[in-house]
Order: C-alpha cells, then sequence, then structure tokens
C-alpha cells in the first residue's frame, strides 16, 4: 500500500470553503478512482490555514495512473483557487 501526504497551504479566510470543495467535489472524486483506497483530510490544529490530504492508493501504479489519468487536472483546477502551496510525500506501508 502507498500512502500519499500533501500538506495544502490554503488563503486566509479560505479554509471553510477550501473544506467543503474537498468534500463535495474533490474527495469525492478521489474516491472514485481505481485504487484509491481511502482519502482523508482536516486542517491542521496550530495553523489552520494548513490541511493536511491523506490518499491511500492500493499501489504506486495506481498513484502514477491517476497523474496520467483527465482527473488529475480537474482535481488541480479545484484546488488552485484556494492554494499558496504545499509539499507532498509517498509512503510505503506494509
Amino acid at each position: 500500500m502507498l500512502v500519499e501526504r500533501s500538506y495544502l497551504h490554503i488563503r486566509d479566510g479560505l479554509v471553510d470553503e477550501f473544506l467543503g470543495v474537498l468534500a463535495d467535489k474533490a474527495g469525492p472524486l478521489l474516491r472514485a478512482l481505481p485504487g484509491a483506497n481511502a482519502v482523508s483530510f482536516g486542517p491542521g490544529l496550530e495553523n489552520p490555514t494548513k490541511v493536511i490530504l491523506l490518499i491511500e492508493w492500493e499501489d504506486m501504479d495506481a498513484h502514477i495512473a491517476f497523474t496520467k489519468a483527465p482527473e488529475m487536472a480537474e482535481f488541480r483546477a479545484l484546488l488552485a483557487p484556494y492554494t499558496v502551496g504545499g509539499e507532498m510525500e509517498h509512503f510505503l506501508i506494509g
């Protein structure tokens, strides 16, 4: 299993709206992808404009397939108006 961990830095004043977009649009888009086993997200307590997004992929192949799929552009378009940067890492989980 592969876990993708992203920290997304959200524009001031837009965190609640962004979380709504994740819940209503971006999350369901990701969950519908082949090989995406779970999606979760939430704001930081110490820094509420920092949102964590966790995606559990079946394997790296499923993740790579997403990066080449049309849904990737749709996902990025949903996030773009809200984000001002971020970072991502991948972890292999036993």
